[in-house]
């Protein structure tokens, strides 16, 4: 009997935060994987504003996906702490290794001789990596807190 209500009050708890994972994650980017699943001229008008690859920019979609769901599974934990983290570090490399150390060259065969554009983002890549920075700083800040506020809780008052 009692196994039975432990699975209800499981379900209970796990079924919002499944439901609000799903949705948080539909919204950071679903969208966006949904139009690139389905439509070749949103594909191409991406290939032909991003310096990336189709691959890259989808599999950079599905994991910015994957990982709000995971954060938002694990809310009220440790894990959305050390997830978004790791999301930030994981963006820097990205941005870094997108962005080919901040210096962008496109060339497009125009006639008889090719154009080639080279755009140097190395400032907005600096500034890209400090804000990831950032957000790194204040989910470590934040799991301190987190784990304070628990430490806090357990131990019963003097009061």
């Amino acid at each position: 009997m009692d196994e039975d209500a432990d699975g209800k009050s499981l379900l209970k708890r796990v079924i919002p935060r499944a439901v609000k994972a799903i949705v948080w994650g539909f919204l950071m980017g679903g969208e966006v994987l949904i139009l690139y699943g389905v439509s070749p001229e949103f594909r191409g008008f991406s290939s032909a504003v991003l310096p990336i690859e189709e691959q890259s920019f989808f599999g950079l979609m599905l994991f910015l996906v994957a990982f709000e769901v995971a954060i938002q599974f694990t809310s009220g934990t440790i894990f959305p702490y050390a997830l978004s983290g790791a999301r930030a570090l994981i963006l820097m490399a990205f941005f870094y290794y997108a962005t080919n150390v901040g210096v962008i060259s496109v060339g497009t065969p125009s006639g008889e001789t090719p154009v080639r554009v080279i755009v140097d983002l190395r400032t907005v890549l600096a500034v890209l990596l400090m804000f990831s920075l950032l957000t790194l700083a204040k989910n470590v800040l934040q799991a301190i807190d987190f784990l304070s506020k628990k430490t806090e809780q357990s131990f019963p008052s003097s009061s």
